[in-house]
């Protein structure tokens, strides 16, 4: 039987190691292991250590140690202490996002995309149309409900994509066709099955849905949650969501103008992936027997 994983070299100073192209939440978890497994074993002359979705991409400087030993050091790694272990647990931070759903901002990035690109159904009700959804209450409740992962920092500096950890709660939607060529400031959308945060301002097309009350990113590090580093989460970390109204919304924007405002995270939080797997298979023999 083949390996789970492949291993590719990038030009001179690239390792890829690909779980394949489907997402899971065990592929992405591995890539993370993989991860602390190779800054643990202080490896020399690595450079960077990008975990993605499916994958890991290490940057190494040739100079220091060659692409043949590397790979060999990393076959032995996963061979060893991933694919054949039974625990497989990560640190993993959860982090609680207050959101403002249907927020002005986003509603006006909509309208004016549709001013100067082309007419198209307003995102929100194209995202409850897609997934059958009754209305606006059940689709807060499908984000609020369930955990989700971030599995990659993308698009922009701190930008995390997550994906819903409940099969149950999975939503899907297609993205813009032509993107948007800006997005406001921590907006957050649904492209496939994927939910992105925009940290910043940039172009997208993620359907948009609401606002998050605080920052992403904060390069002078004010608030006491980014003094270790001006981006706020990590991929492995989890979100929970909680939808708020505007005068909630309002306040904690003042709160981190005035540099007071903490976030609710469990800094300590760690992730089982064979205790999640379990407790989701459970779950989906319940459903079928009910």
């Amino acid at each position: 039987m083949g390996k789970p994983y492949t291993i590719w070299m990038c030009g001179d100073a690239h390792l890829l190691i690909d779980y394949g192209q489907i997402h899971s939440i065990a592929s992405g978890v591995k890539a993370v292991l993989l991860k602390d497994l190779i800054i643990e074993s202080k490896l020399p002359g690595i450079v960077d250590l990008i975990p993605s979705n499916t994958s890991l991409l290490i940057s190494f400087n040739p100079n220091q140690i060659d692409g043949d030993t590397l790979r060999t050091e990393v076959v032995r790694m996963l061979d060893e202490n991933i694919e054949n272990r039974e625990d497989i647990v990560i640190p993993s931070r959860v982090f609680e996002l207050a959101v403002y759903f249907n927020d002005p901002w986003t509603r006006e990035a909509i309208e004016e995309y549709c001013r100067n690109v082309k007419p198209k159904q307003n995102d929100i009700d194209f995202i409850i149309e897609q997934n059958n959804l009754s209305g606006l209450d059940e689709l807060i409740r499908y984000i609020t409900t369930p955990q989700y992962i971030v599995t990659y920092l993308s698009m922009g500096p701190g930008l995390p994509s997550c994906v819903c950890m409940d099969p149950g709660y999975v939503l899907s939607v297609p993205k813009y066709n032509p993107p948007r060529t800006s997005t406001p400031p921590l907006s957050i959308g649904m492209g496939g099955s994927n939910i992105s945060l925009y940290s910043t301002s940039s172009p997208g097309g993620y359907q948009l849905f609401g606002m998050l009350a605080a920052p992403l990113l904060q390069l002078d590090q004010r608030l006491p949650d980014f003094k270790e580093s001006p981006v706020l989460t990590r991929v492995g970390d989890r979100f929970r969501f909680r939808s708020v109204e505007r005068d909630e919304f309002d306040e904690i924007r003042a709160r981190c103008a005035e540099g007071t405002y903490r976030y609710t995270v469990d800094r300590d939080a760690t992730f089982d992936l064979g205790a999640y797997e379990k407790q989701m298979a459970q779950k989906q023999k319940g459903a079928k027997n009910g």
